[in-house]
C-alpha cells in the first residue's frame, strides 16, 4: 500500500517559519508524503543539515503542535527520508497535514549510530518502522561490501514497509505476527533460526524489545 498524499503544491502552513531560525535548527521543506503501509507515512523533506551515520535520529519541530524524535532512512544530496508511525500528537499532526511544501523545523542528528564492519557478513534485525534505520545502514554497509541479510518483522503484511527498497541491497526475509507474510512469528525467533544455520560476523537490531 503506497498511497501518494502529495507530490505538488506548496502549503505555507507556518509564516513563522520565514523568521530567524532557532538556535540549533534548520528548515526542512516537504517534497513528497506517501502513505507507505498502515499508519505509516513516508516522508521526504529536503534539509540542510549534516550528513548522520546510521543509527542516528533527528528531532522534527512542527511550531504550536511539538517536537518528536524521528530515525533516518535515508539521506542523500540533501533529501532525508523518514518512515512516520501515527502514534501521538506530533505524529499524527504530520499524517494529517503533511504535503508537499508543507514546512516544519529539524535539528540534530543526535545518537551514536551503528559501528557499521568493513567487512564480511552482517545480519539486520528490523521489528516495524525500526526497519527504517536498518535500510540506511544496509546501504552504507553494502558500499563497503559487506554481505547483508535483513529479518524484517511486522504486525502483519499490512504494516509492512521497505521491502522493495531493502530487496534492492540484500536479502530480504520477512516475518509477520499473524503469518499474513513470511515466517509466521517474531523477527527475533527468525533471526534465531537463522543464526543457527549461517555464520554473521555482525549483528544489527532495531526495534521493540521481545
Amino acid at each position: 500500500m503506497r498511497a501518494l498524499l502529495s507530490k505538488v503544491g506548496p502549503a505555507e502552513n507556518f509564516p513563522c517559519c520565514s523568521t530567524e531560525l532557532p538556535a540549533g535548527y534548520t528548515r526542512g521543506l516537504v517534497l513528497e508524503a506517501r502513505l507507505a503501509a498502515k499508519l505509516v507515512l513516508e516522508l521526504k523533506l529536503r534539509v540542510d543539515m549534516c550528513t548522520p551515520e546510521p543509527g542516528q535520529f533527528v528531532m522534527l519541530w512542527v511550531p504550536r503542535v511539538g517536537e518528536a524524535p524521528m530515525s533516518v532512512a535515508d539521506f542523500e544530496e540533501g533529501i532525508l527520508t523518514m518512515y512516520i508511525t501515527r502514534r501521538g500528537k506530533v505524529t499524527g499532526y504530520l499524517h494529517d497535514n503533511a504535503r508537499a511544501g508543507f514546512k516544519l523545523f529539524v535539528r540534530g542528528p543526535y545518537g551514536r549510530g551503528f559501528s557499521a564492519i568493513e567487512r564480511g557478513r552482517a545480519l539486520l534485525v528490523g521489528g516495524g518502522t525500526g526497519s527504517a534505520p536498518l535500510h540506511f545502514l544496509a546501504k552504507h554497509l553494502r558500499n563497503k561490501g559487506v554481505d547483508c541479510v535483513a529479518v524484517l518483522g511486522f504486525k502483519s503484511a499490512d504494516h509492512a514497509i521497505l521491502l522493495d527498497e531493502m530487496s534492492k541491497l540484500c536479502r530480504v526475509e520477512v516475518a509477520t505476527d499473524d503469518g499474513s507474510l513470511g515466517f509466521s512469528g517474531p523477527a527475533h525467533e527468525l533471526a534465531a533460526k537463522l543464526l543457527s544455520e549461517e555464520r554473521f560476523d555482525m549483528v544489527y537490531a532495531c526495534g521493540p524489545e521481545p
